[in-house]
Formats: C-alpha cells, sequence, structure tokens
C-alpha cells in the first residue's frame, strides 16, 4: 500500500533453498499471441522519488545537503557457486519475420547533472586467472554482418557543448588490436581512424594521435602503418599526407626518428619495394605555387658537441647498380624557367683544419671503355651571351686571426702556396694515351681569344707557363710541341713569341727568348714559300736603345763546334730565283751620327796546329758578264778610309817557310782582250805615293 510517511511496503519472490539437489527456479513470462496480436511486454521498474512532499517540511527527504533523493536500484544477478561455474545471465530480445527486436541498454537522462553512466564489465578472476571477456559482436551467421556503432551523441546546436570523448585503452602492459576481418568473396574491410573536423571560428580540427609504450630500462615499443600485401595483385598503397587548405597554409608532413641523450639518434629509413620486372620508384618532390614553389632541403646531421672529435654526418646520393645492364642514371639539375635556378655543389667552411674535397669520377670499367666526363655550358639564343666556364684552385690567405704569424705554414716568411689545377687526359697501358684540347669558341665576327697565363707574384718572380710534350720510351722520340696558326684558306694569323716591356716608370729590363734544340738536334727558322705573293721576309733584330750610354743589342748567328770533326758551317745565302735577279747579300755595319760607324769584320777561324781558314770574296760567274767586285774603302770630310791587302806573316820562330803571297790580276780572256789592271793613287791637291817593291 501506499505510505504517506515511511517506506512503501516490500514484495518478495523467492524458491526455496534446496539441501542436496538444485533450488528452484523462477520464470516470468508473458503468454504469446495468435493471429493479429501483439506480444505482451514484461516490465520491471523501481520506484521514482519525488522533488516534492505534502507531508515534510522539507523538498529533499533523504539528503539535507540539497542533493536530491536517488531513484530505485534494480539488481538483476545470476547466481553464485562455491566449487561450479556461477550462472550465465542471457538477455535477449526476440526474432521476428522482418526485423528482430532491439535491445536498449541506457542510463538514466540527469536533469541539471550528469546523466548515469552505463558499466559493463566482467567478472574478476581468482588468483592467476584472469578476469572474464567483455565481448561486444553482431550476429554470427551465413548472411551480411550487422555494424557495431560506438559514439558519444553530438551536441545539440543550441548549446555550446563538446561531444563526449571515447577512450580505448588496455590495462598495465595488455595489447589494443583493431583489425578488419578477412573476405574470401569482396573487398577486405576498411580500417578508418579519423578526428572530428570543426567549422568553429578559428578552431583546429581534432588531431590524431598513434603512440608506442615507452619503457624505462627496455626499448620503446614499434610503431607500425603497414599496406595490406596481396599474392597476385599489387600491394596496398600508404599515403601519409598533411591536410591542404583553401586559405591558410597546408599542413606539414612530419617524419621524425628518436633523439637520444648520450646514445645514437634513431635512423630514418625510406625504401621502395624489390621486385622482379622492376624496383619501385621513390619520389620526393616538393610542393608547386603559383607564387614560389617549395624547397627541397637534404641535410645531414651536424657534430654540436664542443668537445667531439666525430664528423658531421654523410650524404650519399648514388643511383642503382645492375649486374647484367646499365646502373641507373643520377641527374641533378635546377628546374626550367624564364632564368634556371642556380646549380651548386661545395664543401662547407672549415675554420680549423683543411676544407673538405669535391671529386668527380666516372667508374672503372673491367672489360668496356670506361664512362666520359662533360662539362659544358648551355648555349643562348638570340642576343643572349654564352655562359662562362670558370675554374679556378683556392687561394692561401697570409693573414690569421688565430695564429701570431701571417705566414701560418711557413715561418721563415714563405707564403703558403695557392692550390693547383692539374687537367691531365687518361694514359694506356697498350693504345696511346688519351688526347687533350683546348679550344675557344668560333663566332659569327671574332673567334674567341685564349689566355694561358701563369699568376703574378707579389713580392717574388712571377709563376712560369710550362709547355711540354710526353717523354719516349726506348728507342721513340718525345712527342712533338707544335704551335701553329688556324689552316685554312684565307690569310694565316701571326705568330708572335715576345717578352713584355718593363714600364717605364721601373728600371727594369725586357725578359730573353731562348730557342734552344736538345743535344745534336737542328734549329730551323724558315719563312714558307709563296705562290702568289712575295715571299715571307725573315728578320732577325737585336733591339735598339735609347738609355744614356746603353748599347744596342747584338746579334750573334754561330754554328756549332765540334770536339773532333769539323766544326759546323755558317751560311748567309740570298734567294735564288728562276727568271729573275738573285737576291742581294748584305752585310753592313751600323751607321752612327755623331759616333764612329760600326766595323763589318769577315774573319775566317784560326788553328793552333794546321792551316787558318781561307775568305774568298766570290762574285758571281754569268752567260752576259760575270759580276763586278768592288772593294772600296770610305769617303770622309776628312781623311778617305784606307784599303789594305795584306799577306799574312811567317811569325815562326824556326819555321822555314815563307810569308803569303799577294796576287793582283785581271781576267783572262779566250776570245778577246783580258782585262785591265790599273793601279794608280787617288786624284788630289797633291797626288798619292804608288810605290812597288
Amino acid at each position: 500500500g501506499t505510505s504517506t510517511d515511511g517506506t512503501s511496503g516490500v514484495i518478495s519472490f523467492s524458491t526455496g533453498h534446496a539441501s542436496h539437489g538444485s533450488s528452484g527456479s523462477m520464470i516470468l513470462s508473458v503468454g504469446s499471441s495468435a493471429a493479429a496480436g501483439k506480444g505482451g511486454s514484461l516490465e520491471m521498474s523501481a520506484g521514482d522519488t519525488s522533488v516534492s512532499s505534502s507531508s515534510s517540511t522539507s523538498p529533499y527527504m533523504f539528503d539535507r545537503r540539497r542533493n536530491r533523493a536517488p531513484g530505485g536500484s534494480v539488481n538483476v544477478s545470476s547466481g553464485s557457486s562455491f566449487e561450479g561455474p556461477g550462472g550465465e545471465m542471457s538477455l535477449s530480445s526476440g526474432s521476428g519475420s522482418t526485423f528482430g527486436g532491439s535491445m536498449n541498454v541506457m542510463g538514466g537522462k540527469g536533469n541539471g547533472a550528469k546523466g548515469g553512466s552505463v558499466l559493463v564489465s566482467s567478472g574478476a578472476g581468482d588468483g592467476d586467472f584472469s578476469s572474464g571477456d567483455v565481448i561486444l559482436s553482431t550476429s554470427n551467421d551465413d548472411r551480411i554482418s550487422g555494424s557495431i556503432f560506438l559514439q558519444t551523441t553530438t551536441p545539440s546546436k543550441t548549446f555550446d557543448g563538446v561531444g563526449g570523448d571515447i577512450s580505448l585503452a588496455t590495462g598495465s602492459g595488455g595489447s589494443l588490436s583493431m583489425s578488419a576481418e578477412r573476405s574470401l568473396t569482396s573487398e577486405g574491410g576498411h580500417a578508418i581512424v579519423a578526428a572530428g573536423s570543426s567549422s568553429g571560428n578559428n578552431m583546429d580540427g581534432g588531431e590524431v594521435t598513434i603512440s608506442s609504450g615507452s619503457s624505462t630500462t627496455g626499448a620503446g615499443g614499434s610503431a607500425r602503418l603497414d599496406a595490406g600485401t596481396s599474392e597476385s595483385g599489387s600491394g596496398g598503397t600508404l599515403y601519409l599526407s598533411g591536410g591542404s587548405s583553401i586559405h591558410g597554409d597546408g599542413g606539414d608532413m612530419m617524419a621524425t626518428s628518436g633523439s637520444s641523450t648520450t646514445g645514437s639518434g634513431g635512423n630514418v629509413a625510406l625504401l621502395s619495394g624489390s621486385g622482379e620486372l622492376s624496383g619501385g620508384s621513390m619520389s620526393i618532390e616538393s610542393g608547386s605555387s603559383g607564387n614560389t614553389g617549395g624547397s627541397l632541403n637534404l641535410l645531414a646531421g651536424k657534430n654540436v658537441g664542443e668537445k667531439s672529435t666525430g664528423s658531421g654526418g654523410s650524404v650519399t646520393v648514388r643511383s642503382g647498380s645492375s649486374t647484367k645492364s646499365e646502373s641507373g642514371e643520377l641527374v641533378m639539375e635546377s628546374g626550367a624557367g624564364s632564368s634556371s635556378g642556380l646549380v651548386t655543389v661545395g664543401t662547407g667552411t672549415s675554420t680549423d683544419g683543411t676544407s673538405g674535397v669535391i671529386s668527380f669520377s666516372t667508374g672503372h670499367a673491367s672489360h668496356g671503355s670506361s664512362g666520359s666526363m662533360i662539362l659544358s655550358v648551355g648555349s643562348s639564343a638570340a642576343a643572349g651571351k654564352g655562359g662562362s666556364l670558370e675554374m679556378s684552385a683556392g687561394d692561401t690567405s697570409v693573414s690569421s686571426s688565430s695564429s701570431t704569424s701571417p705566414y701560418m705554414f711557413d715561418r721563415r716568411r714563405n707564403r703558403a702556396p695557392g692550390g693547383s689545377v692539374n687537367v691531365s687526359s687518361g694514359s694506356s697501358f697498350e693504345g696511346p694515351g688519351g688526347e687533350m684540347s683546348l679550344s675557344s669558341g668560333s663566332g659569327s665576327t671574332f673567334g674567341g681569344s685564349m689566355n694561358v697565363m701563369g699568376g703574378k707574384g707579389n713580392g717574388a718572380k712571377g709563376g712560369s707557363v710550362l709547355v711540354s710534350s710526353g717523354a719516349g720510351d726506348g728507342d721513340f722520340s718525345s712527342g712533338d710541341v707544335i704551335l701553329s696558326t688556324s689552316n685554312d684558306d684565307r690569310i694565316s694569323g701571326s705568330i708572335f713569341l715576345q717578352t713584355t716591356t718593363p714600364s717605364k716608370t721601373f728600371d727594369g729590363v725586357g725578359g730573353d727568348i731562348s730557342l734552344a734544340t736538345g743535344s745534336g738536334g737542328s734549329l730551323s727558322m724558315s719563312a714558307e714559300r709563296s705562290l702568289t705573293s712575295e715571299g715571307g721576309h725573315a728578320i732577325v733584330a737585336a733591339g735598339s736603345s735609347s738609355g744614356n750610354n746603353m748599347d744596342g743589342g747584338e746579334v750573334t748567328i754561330s754554328s756549332g763546334s765540334s770536339t773532333t770533326g769539323a766544326g759546323g758551317s755558317a751560311r748567309l745565302d740570298a734567294g735564288t730565283s728562276e727568271s729573275g735577279s738573285g737576291g742581294t747579300l748584305y752585310l753592313s755595319g751600323g751607321s752612327s751620327i755623331h759616333g764612329d760607324g760600326g766595323d763589318m769584320m769577315a774573319t775566317s777561324g784560326s788553328s793552333t796546329t794546321g792551316s787558318g781558314g781561307n775568305v774568298a770574296l766570290l762574285s758571281g760567274s754569268g752567260e752576259l758578264s760575270g759580276g763586278s767586285m768592288s772593294i772600296e774603302s770610305g769617303s770622309s770630310g776628312n781623311t778617305g778610309g784606307s784599303l789594305n791587302l795584306l799577306a799574312g806573316k811567317n811569325v815562326g820562330e824556326k819555321s822555314t817557310g815563307s810569308g803569303g803571297s799577294v796576287t793582283v790580276r785581271s781576267g783572262s780572256s779566250t776570245k778577246s782582250e783580258s782585262g785591265e789592271l790599273v793601279m794608280e793613287s787617288g786624284a788630289g791637291s797633291s797626288s798619292g805615293l804608288v810605290t812597288v817593291g
């Protein structure tokens, strides 16, 4: 009955206890309905608690701290057992010819406070036994399986609320597994983990965090994202992508290995799969943009330890090798554009030691030809200028902020040398060595110039330029050195071998030029024969001097001497001619305005034990007349020059030989008169004596 001031009465339904058998069951069942009737319902509800009472001075009867009194509880529990398993509990809705009956397990709504919770918990295990399992499963039959939804409700738009969280957490050391079952006839089930999106003002979308477990003394757990494998189809694709944005920046995609305080940092490996037909490709490409394309940086780790002697991390970019065919290509180039970007390959700056080496080399070939190396600058169209190719070795600084000496490597005050440049063609064990060609570019107007220059010396001699052919082996000669202008049908260019004239501000001397052969080698200087124009001139001229009391340079032409054989001959021949006159040979001493004219001396060689050499002055013979010979001393406003024809003396103290003879004879003739012989002194105010004795 109803109670106005106390607790209402209790109703108890119970079966009796059994001392030796099974206790009796209790059955609460509603009868079935035939035809079009509806099955009856079975309702069990605990009592509500009213928040107001006409017989009480307080609206909160059981809790005077203004906490509402709880509604009545419903407890349904199966029986326990001391030795066997506890009784099972089954809650199942009815089956139907169309839809099966639904089952709803809901906590109560909270008015002004949190709603009631729903707890599904398995029973505890005793000792070393685990607790019972909690299984949420759809029906296991041969048809399409139903879905399982674990979701919190979306708050009403009229409230500024937040959807509830879902947490899947195992106990200490327990594993968490989420997998879609394998399918035999259709596609495999999808596994989707998606954080919630947000349309709120300046509200971020939800994050997705997947992290493996940490460890105090062991290794941290691994985290793996594996696409599915396939026996006959393609393996599944693995996508890792940052989120796109319409007006803001796109999301970043970061793959970072773990750092370590005392050990080594973790590795990052990006490996494409191997295959029988071809290995998988790998593309690392930064994003395109209508403004500036994204940058791509490959940076090895720094060595930031203050006392560490280890090196910085290495960077290796290598194409794939092949055992039966060509290895893969390696291409490094900047992208195309209105102006193409720079390509820079450089080693880092060194603060205390030697900076790094850059090595460009093609691979060795065991049986074929080794690969070529090409350094070429792109051509330019229209009015653009062809790009330059520059190769320069490193400079050496003569000062250092960390050294007390301005000459860090040589304390005898000799500067450390600048870096060398060595360019050499390849050698061969059986064939000829590789050729080397240095050529400047051709042009529609002037061809490009080529400059080979030694370095300027600051406080010392300038650098030398050496052009040398290769040595020969055994009886073979060394290679030739050829300086030649271009061989074409037009006018040939000139060849200049000259030393520079010192600046007038210095009292210096021009450098020497020396043309010298090796032992026994010949020296030939000749102008080439011309078919249409005059023959080329051969000019050997010593330098003049305008210095005070400074002589002009001498010209010395001397043949070679010999120890046991004859000395080499020295010849000055004027050129011959078939139909014109033969060339004239001039031997003349230099003239002078205020000083004496230079002498002209023709002297045969002397001998210590043999005869002195002869001097022969012979004019040429001819069909019309023989050439004349004139020996005439120079005229003067004071005293004319003397002419002396003197035979040699016999100066031997014990010799019985005679002095040399002098013969002056006119020419004979077979058909006419012989030539006249005239000996007379010259005309004057008083003629000179003629003495024959």
